[in-house]
């Protein structure tokens, strides 16, 4: 196992963490008071709505039912073309 200035071990069970705040989130106490501050603003704030996003796959190109068709050509400009389509 790898040591590091101070003694300490790189990796295993016996980590000790790199810096005080770690130390913090990772007690029981640092735990409950995360938990808390959560809850607080669960309280204040109210419940955070998520978005909820829904795909459906439909059977055509969605640019069907656009009035006109534009095929740009990356590679040579001039060649791009707008197509309108009668109704």
């Amino acid at each position: 196992m790898d040591r590091l200035a101070g003694g300490h071990r790189r990796g295993g069970p016996g980590v000790v963490p790199a810096s005080v705040a770690e130390r913090i989130v990772h007690s029981s106490a640092g735990q409950m008071l995360g938990q808390a501050m959560l809850g607080l603003a669960q309280v204040f704030y109210g419940p955070k709505e998520e978005e909820v996003i829904i795909v459906a796959e439909g059977n055509s190109d969605p640019y069907d039912d656009e009035p006109f068709a534009v095929r740009l050509d990356p590679d040579h400009p001039e060649h791009s073309t707008i197509v309108f389509r009668s109704p």
